[in-house]
């Protein structure tokens, strides 16, 4: 009996503070999310909003120019660089005023398109007056549209449960580097800048010239009856006078002093293609929220701590023509934002892909 005494007051009668934290019972079920807590997650959903914002504006943009020159609308400055994600744009421009000139390749682009226009026109109409002379042969429906083929290039279930939220602001900031980056990814993905708008797919301008030079020099088979041929060949000369005309210009002083029209114009498309195009970006708002939330399943161990953000990004897309250096094309305005996700879950880079929307 005393061996057994002296054995039971060895056993200790409390747990040591040791054990506890050992065993986990000092915790007490508690997040807490100190200063600057969520930065960097928020920043990881920026980045897929910003995906999701390029992703839409190509969209509606497409891919069909031959350059794209961005213009990033400036942002008000920050206070502090440490709440600032991405980089500034090492090829974006800073206005407007500083676009490339392209004004000499887009007035000898557009009056070609014009001629090899009024060539179809004239053709089809050619071949409407011989139809009679011509009943086994090509339709003019047929005739035009292999004309008009040269003239184009391509409610929880838990609502009565009591629930604390606090909400906080998490501050972010972006810079125009990481839009312009996401939108040329999203470019590349889809498909390379085409030649679109190359006439005939001419490799320079002295080639789209001379291409159309030969185009206008006769009619079509369909447009080549006896009956009109008088007829059809008087408008043809009338053609064929107002683009030697028009070549004679092109000898011409330009835009570039001390260069030709049709100089500036082959040097324009060798730099930015037959179709260039501008993209103006506006990040109009930048933002990030956290929030903490208390309810008895985060007492059990349910995500207790979500993060999500947001942005507004405005755009105007315009492709030059002759007569307006700025034709707008499309034009708009996103609001994307990620979903809440929680703290814990990004960690586990889990379901971070479908966690963007715009609208």
């Amino acid at each position: 009996m005393a061996a057994l005494a002296l054995a039971m007051t060895s056993v200790p009668t409390e747990p040591s503070a040791a054990a506890d934290d050992a065993l986990g019972n000092s915790a007490t079920g508690v997040t807490t999310a100190k200063d600057n807590a969520g930065k960097i997650e928020a920043s990881l959903l920026a980045g897929r909003v910003v995906k999701e914002a390029a992703s839409r504006i190509v969209d509606d943009i497409g891919t069909d120019f031959s350059s794209l020159t961005f213009v990033v609308l400036p942002v008000a400055k920050t206070e502090n660089p440490d709440d600032v994600i991405g980089f500034d744009g090492w090829d974006v421009l800073g206005a407007v005023k500083d676009l490339p000139v392209v004004a000499d390749m887009v007035t000898v682009r557009d009056e070609l398109q014009r001629f090899r226009h009024r060539h179809a026109v004239l053709s089809a109409r050619a071949a409407d007056r011989c139809k009679p002379a011509y009943q086994g042969e090509k339709s003019i429906s047929s005739v035009i549209t292999g004309i008009n083929s040269t003239l184009t290039a391509a409610a929880p279930l838990f609502d009565l449960l009591k629930q604390d939220f606090t909400y906080s602001n998490i501050k972010i900031g972006m810079r125009d580097g990481m839009l312009v980056t996401a939108i040329r990814a999203e470019l590349i993905e889809r498909a390379k800048p085409s030649s679109a708008g190359q006439s005939a797919g001419a490799s320079s301008m002295l080639e789209a010239v001379e291409d159309t030079e030969r185009l206008l020099a006769s009619l079509p088979k369909p447009a080549l009856c006896p009956d009109f041929v008088t007829e059809n060949n008087a408008e043809l000369a009338k053609l064929k006078n107002a683009f030697a005309s028009f070549r004679r210009s092109l000898d011409g002083p330009a835009s570039i002093s001390g260069k030709t029209l049709l100089a500036a114009a082959g040097e324009q498309f060798r730099r930015y293609g037959a179709k260039p195009a501008t993209l103006v970006l506006a990040i109009d708002a930048v933002g990030a929220s956290m929030v903490e939330k208390k309810n008895l399943f985060t007492m059990f161990g349910a995500e207790a701590v979500t993060v999500s953000t947001g942005i507004v990004v405005s755009y105007e897309h315009y492709e030059p023509y002759s007569g307006g250096l700025r034709s707008l094309k499309n034009a708009g305005v996103l609001s994307c934002m990620s979903g809440a996700m929680g703290i814990r879950a990004l960690h586990k880079a889990k379901d971070q892909h479908t966690r963007a929307i715009c609208f």
